[in-house]
């Protein structure tokens, strides 16, 4: 493996001018568009996962809420059996 990178690198060194070469404003150059249209969407997404979680921890509570009461109810049940 090792013969093969060191091949692979000097065949590469050998024939420089066959490599593409490009800038990196010509590799950036369209995503300032992209980014115009992915942050406002991103931003919502946000929020929404936000409000999901706090109806969720809403709904934990209410839950060991009902729970509790349900305990309560067999305890005194019981007790007056």
């Amino acid at each position: 493996m090792v013969l093969l990178m060191a091949g692979y690198v000097w065949w590469g060194w050998r024939n420089r001018e066959m490599r593409w070469t490009f800038g990196i404003g010509d590799l950036c150059s369209g995503i300032g568009p992209l980014l115009k249209l992915a942050v406002p969407s991103c931003l919502l997404i946000r929020l929404d996962l936000l409000s999901m979680v706090e109806n969720l921890q809403l709904a934990n509570q209410e839950l060991s809420i009902m729970i509790d009461l349900i305990n309560i109810v067999e305890t005194n049940d019981v007790v007056i059996e």
